[in-house]
């Protein structure tokens, strides 16, 4: 089952492209110090921050709490806008590390590129948000209604996922047509049924009215009541830390003390006790949503941590070649997880 191509777009061109961007490491967004780390002795690390979202939230609390320093690296923290520019700064050699998804990445790794995956961030967070109305339906009849999805980016995860979903359901994939819309703004002037985003963007449009019609982290339904290819994407590691491979083999030790880091930092961030502080400490970030007042801010912090799992475990990886097939990203599937998986990349 393999979806029409989709229209390129910037992240896509650059990956298959191969360009490679001089990025300009900048402080933190957010307010971060992380531009001049420590004179301690450790290796320094560049991650990447990217500016809006939550897959910067990692990075920066782990610094900030120290759970990278106590474990064997400093991390530098670099502003970049997508994942187009960090991979371009991979292969330029100005960051060390992204988190990158699958549908970023796999074209490169598809043409030979050699990268790897260090450790996971997070699992699938994708989300339908729609008019209250429409949310209490199922899911098949939910997507056979909805004619137009706003979407971060066409050609994206969040297109290639709704397709995707639409036709395990049935549906005609391409019946639905979608908008560019990262902030939901069509949404709610009422251009789009619906809007596919992550939770944080799910916890803005919910704010103004809108519901969640699906989500990959909250389920409606018993997950044994979704097809068996949506039940493999439940749960499926979507945004990974990844380096070329080059800088992962010459430093062995920084890959070490990275991936424990994550490790430390997602267990401190999905600790209950801890939320209250984690929201108060977004809150002086660019991260924060300033349209979600105080104990708005705080639930959503609190509800989006429970995507962070370092976890990759083996039968991730034939759930991406299944997708990545089906939806054009690479039609002949990934190179084997062997060329790419990282030594020490916690899989169980």
């Amino acid at each position: 089952m393999k979806l029409p191509p989709l229209p390129r777009t910037r992240r896509l061109t650059a990956l298959l492209a191969a360009t490679v961007l001089a990025a300009t490491p900048a402080a933190c967004g957010g307010g971060s110090d992380a531009a001049a780390p420590p004179a301690n002795g450790l290796p320094t690390l560049k991650l990447v921050s990217y500016t809006s979202g939550a897959a910067a939230w990692i990075g920066y609390l782990g610094q900030k709490k120290g759970f990278f320093a106590k474990d064997g690296v400093n991390v530098q923290l670099v502003t970049l806008p997508a994942g187009a520019q960090a991979t371009s700064a991979l292969l330029g050699g100005s960051l060390d590390v992204a988190n990158l998804d699958l549908n970023n990445i796999g074209p490169a790794l598809v043409q030979g590129q050699k990268f790897k995956l260090l450790v996971n961030e997070y699992v699938n967070n994708w989300q339908i948000i729609s008019k209250s109305a429409d949310a209490t339906k199922p899911l098949d009849s939910l997507l056979s209604s909805i004619k137009t999805v706003g979407v971060p980016s066409l050609g994206g995860a969040g297109t290639r996922f709704v397709q995707y979903l639409a036709q395990l359901h049935g549906g005609n994939a391409q019946a639905i047509k979608y908008v560019v819309d990262p902030n939901g703004a069509s949404q709610v002037s009422g251009s789009t049924d619906a809007t596919a985003t992550d939770p944080v963007g799910g916890c803005v449009l919910e704010n103004q009215g809108f519901k969640s019609a699906f989500s990959f982290l909250d389920l409606k339904a018993p997950k044994e009541s979704y097809p068996a290819q949506v039940q493999a994407l439940i749960g499926l590691p979507a945004l990974s830390y990844w380096s070329s491979a080059k800088w992962a083999d010459d430093n062995p030790k920084a890959v070490t003390a990275f991936q424990q880091g994550v490790k430390d930092t997602i267990a401190w961030v999905k600790d209950p006790a801890n939320g209250d502080e984690i929201a108060s400490m977004l809150a002086n970030t660019v991260w924060h949503v300033s349209s979600l007042p105080g104990p708005a801010w705080t639930a959503c912090v609190k509800s989006t941590v429970k995507q962070f799992d370092p976890e990759f475990p083996p039968a991730a990886v034939d759930t991406w070649n299944t997708f990545v097939k089906a939806t054009g990203v690479a039609p002949n599937g990934l190179p084997p997880a062997s060329q790419w998986l990282a030594t020490g990349a916690p899989q169980q």
